[in-house]
Order: structure tokens, then C-alpha cells, then sequence
């Protein structure tokens, strides 16, 4: 292959370690390991009670930063009077609270039930 650049493999660079090999030096998937608990943690969902408290938040929340009272589930932020600065905010506590990271394209595209919903799944 003369002329062409030399693409290392994983298990050449330096500080990764190498990967396991059969006879054709393929590699052994058979003997990689399987996936950590800590990588399905995310799997586990958050107790049934703390969804309540999600929601005592998030109606909290969005009736301090828009003013109004008058929420109900099928809320729209936008609609209620919020704006990208205000959706700012609301993502910032969703993370200082719950430590949650939720996207605001994600936000921003639910109405109040939903972001309850996806606060509550994204919790860690």
C-alpha cells in the first residue's frame, strides 16, 4: 500500500489498551467485556415519588420566571409568555436541583407535562 497513510489501529495509540485478538487477528469480541453496571445506571428509573416532586418544581418554576399562575399541564412555555432567556433559566435549575441535564431543543418543543416527564427521566 505504498503512498497511502498508515491508519494505526485502536490498540496502537498510545494509552488505549490493546484490544483482544483471535488467530486472525481480528478482533475477539467474544472476550471484550460486557458493559458495566455504572453504564446501565441510567437504566434504573428514579423512585415513583420523586415525579411529584419534579412537578411541584417545575410548576413552581415556571410560574416565577413567567409571572402567572393560571398553568396547567398542557402549558406552552412560549405561548405563557417565555423566552429563549427564560428557558435559559428554567434548563439551569432543572440541572442545579436534579442534576439533570436536559437539552433546550428538548424543552423547549414540550409543554408542561412533558418537560415534567423528561426532567423525571433525565434525573440522576
Amino acid at each position: 500500500m505504498e503512498g497511502r497513510a498508515h491508519w494505526p489501529r485502536s490498540d496502537e495509540a498510545p494509552g488505549v489498551a490493546p484490544m483482544p485478538r483471535d488467530r486472525s487477528d481480528a478482533v475477539a469480541t467474544s472476550a471484550l467485556s460486557s458493559p458495566s453496571a455504572a453504564y446501565h445506571a441510567a437504566d434504573t428509573p428514579p423512585p415513583a415519588d420523586s415525579t411529584d416532586e419534579v412537578r411541584e418544581f417545575m410548576v413552581r418554576t415556571w410560574s416565577e420566571l413567567l409571572g402567572r399562575s393560571d398553568l396547567t399541564e398542557h402549558s406552552d412555555f412560549f405561548v405563557r409568555g417565555g423566552d429563549s432567556l427564560l428557558i435559559n433559566r428554567l434548563v439551569r435549575r432543572i440541572g442545579e436541583k436534579f442534576g439533570a441535564k436536559v437539552s433546550l431543543y428538548d424543552m423547549s418543543r414540550r409543554n408542561l407535562v412533558d418537560q415534567v416527564a423528561l426532567v423525571h427521566s433525565a434525573r440522576t
